[in-house]
């Protein structure tokens, strides 16, 4: 009895959690026609539209001749980019920075940047948001979104009675509030208090 011969390829994924996969089988030998069992429950010779996993098939021939066998579709890993950027140090200048990091899917990586550039970073920035593509060499990519702020200087505890909603950076000034009764009519007024706490109480 002739055994059945199977010659196999695999297309892997191009892009992570694609689904475009493929098995192709070539069948000769054995009893026409042939039968076809896989794991995921197909009965087809060829396989298409395939998720990254191993697939199992099982061949029989007219003659009950027997061929399993089994075939892994492989997939990249994901195009993920990290950022550091540096802010502009002055509200109207141009001296911020992005220095973008990519990983993931297949190198080289091309970059298409909302300012029309194509390098991986960028510099002499003004404050502002920046757009990027990140594009693989299969044509894989992924998308963020960067922005670039203007560093404003001033007191950023929020509790601070100096508070300034606007500050990027603290610069040291905040001014620690000060609790007691703020009330001159009251007998136990503070004068060095800023922040009321309830605890005025008679009358002088």
């Amino acid at each position: 009895m002739v055994p059945i011969i199977v010659s196999g390829s695999v297309a892997d994924i191009a892009c992570f959690g694609a689904n475009n996969g493929a098995i192709n089988l070539t069948v000769n030998g054995g009893a026409t026609p042939y039968s076809y069992s896989w794991s995921n429950g197909a009965t087809t010779q060829n396989l298409s539209g395939l998720s990254a996993g191993i697939y199992s098939v099982t061949i029989t021939g007219a003659q009950s001749q027997t061929y399993t066998n089994t075939y892994t579709i492989s997939e990249p890993s994901a195009i993920t980019a990290t950022y550091n950027v540096n802010n502009v140090s002055a509200i109207g200048g141009n001296d911020g920075s992005i220095d973008l990091t990519p990983s993931g899917g297949v190198s080289p990586y091309t970059y298409y940047w909302s300012t029309g550039q194509n390098t991986e970073d960028l510099s002499n920035l003004t404050a502002g948001t920046y757009d990027v593509w990140v594009v693989d060499a299969s044509m894989c990519y992924t998308n963020m979104v960067v922005v670039v702020s203007d560093v404003v200087s001033g007191c950023t505890d929020p509790i601070a009675d100096n508070y300034d909603a606007i500050a990027t950076v603290d610069d040291g000034s905040c001014i620690t509030p000060l609790y007691g009764c703020t009330d001159p009519s009251s007998c136990n007024y503070d004068s060095t208090a800023t922040v009321d706490d309830g605890s005025c109480y008679g009358a002088l």
